[in-house]
C-alpha cells in the first residue's frame, strides 16, 4: 500500500501546471500584433471608402438641387452674388450671397430658408429679417451636415463647408500657372470665358449677373464640373500637412458670398511664394483657393447632370480645363 501511494505521488507532482508560460503568451502577442498591422490599412482603407461614398451621396444631392432649383426658376443657381452696381436682374443679385443659400428649399432646409432674408446681405448681423433674427445667426447657429464632407479630419468649428464652385480658370496669375500651360501647350489663347465651370454667373470681369441656362453648357452636362471640393477650411493645408497660423475665412460659413474661388494652378512662382508648390498638380496640393479633397488620390467633382465621379489627382491640365468648361468646345477624347 505504500508502494502504491508513493508511485501515486509521484504521478500527480509530475504533471505540467495549467496556463501558457511566458514565451507562449509572448508569442501569442507577437502573433496578435502582426494580424493587426496587417488588417489596420485595410479596415481603415474600407472606413475612407464609406467616406468617401458617403461625400459622394452629399455632393449628388447638391447637384440635383441645383437642377430641381433650374427646374423651376428655368436658370441655374448662382455661385454666388456679390452686389455690385451692375447686376441686371432683380433684387436677390444686389445683395451678397452663397450658392447654398439659394438651395436650402431644395436641401430638405425650408425652415432655414423660411429664416433667411436675401434683401440683406449673407453677413448681416444688425438689421433683423422681418422673422426676428439676422441673416448672420441663421448660417451661424445652423451648422449643415450635408455641405461637410466626412473624410476632413475632426475640427472645431462646425458652420462651414467643404465643396464650392470653382468659377473659372484664373487670368490673374505670374508665368508658369495653369492658364499660362493652357496656352502653351493648346498653342492658342483662352476662349473668352475663360473656361467657365457650369456655375459661373459672372462674365469674365465679375461685373454682370448672367444667369446660366443649361442651353447654354454646350460642351454637355455630363462632361462639365459643376461642384467642386475645397476641404478642410478654414484650416490651410498643404497637401496633408496644416500650415501653423494660416486660415482661409471664406470657407468658415456655408453662407459666405465669397466662398466661390478659381483655379489658379500650383506652379512654383518665380519668388517662390507659391503656397502649393506641387508642380502643376491641380487637385489635392492645397485647399488655399484650390481644388483640394481628403480622399487619396484625388477628389470628387458634381457634373453638370448631377452625377458624382471622382477625378484622379494626376489627371492632366488640358483634360482638367476641358472638364471645367461648359462651353469651350473642347473634345475629352482629343484632351486625353
Amino acid at each position: 500500500m505504500h508502494h502504491q501511494r508513493s508511485s501515486s505521488a509521484r504521478h500527480v507532482g509530475s504533471r505540467r501546471p495549467g496556463g501558457f508560460t511566458l514565451v507562449e503568451l509572448l508569442v501569442v502577442i507577437a502573433i496578435i500584433g502582426v494580424l493587426v498591422a496587417l488588417l489596420l490599412p485595410a479596415i481603415q482603407a474600407a472606413r475612407e471608402a464609406a467616406r468617401r461614398s458617403q461625400c459622394k451621396s452629399q455632393m449628388k444631392q447638391l447637384g440635383l438641387a441645383c437642377l430641381m432649383y433650374e427646374g423651376q426658376r428655368g436658370v441655374l443657381p448662382p455661385a454666388y452674388t456679390n452686389g455690385g452696381d451692375n447686376l441686371t436682374s432683380n433684387d436677390n443679385e444686389f445683395f451678397r450671397h452663397n450658392l447654398i443659400t439659394f438651395l436650402l428649399p431644395f436641401i430638405e432646409q425650408q425652415n432655414l430658408a423660411d429664416l433667411y432674408y436675401f434683401k440683406h446681405h449673407w453677413s448681416e448681423q444688425r438689421k433683423v429679417n422681418p422673422n426676428g433674427v439676422t441673416n448672420f445667426e441663421v448660417c451661424r447657429n445652423n451648422p449643415l451636415t450635408l455641405v461637410r464632407c466626412p473624410s476632413v479630419p475632426s475640427r472645431e468649428e462646425e458652420v462651414v463647408t467643404d465643396y464650392s464652385v470653382s468659377t473659372y480658370i484664373s487670368a490673374n496669375q505670374t508665368i508658369g500657372f495653369a492658364l499660362q500651360q493652357l496656352v502653351r501647350e493648346l498653342g492658342r489663347a483662352a476662349p473668352e470665358d475663360l473656361w467657365a465651370s457650369v456655375l459661373n454667373n459672372y462674365d469674365p470681369s465679375r461685373t454682370l449677373y448672367q444667369p446660366v441656362r443649361l442651353s447654354q453648357i454646350s460642351d454637355g452636362t455630363s462632361n462639365s464640373f459643376m461642384l467642386f471640393e475645397i476641404g478642410g477650411r478654414p484650416t490651410v493645408y498643404h497637401r496633408s500637412t496644416i500650415i501653423d497660423g494660416e486660415t482661409n475665412s471664406s470657407g468658415r460659413f456655408w453662407a459666405n458670398s465669397d466662398n466661390w474661388f478659381a483655379i489658379h494652378g500650383n506652379y512654383v512662382q518665380p519668388n517662390g511664394s507659391d503656397r502649393g508648390n506641387c508642380e502643376g498638380q491641380l487637385i489635392n496640393c492645397t485647399n488655399f483657393e484650390e481644388v483640394y479633397a481628403f480622399h487619396p488620390g484625388g477628389a470628387n467633382f458634381t457634373y453638370g447632370d448631377g452625377s458624382v465621379h471622382f477625378v484622379s489627382e494626376d489627371t492632366d491640365i488640358i483634360t482638367f480645363a476641358a472638364l471645367h468648361s461648359r462651353a469651350g468646345g473642347e473634345m475629352i477624347s482629343d484632351a486625353n
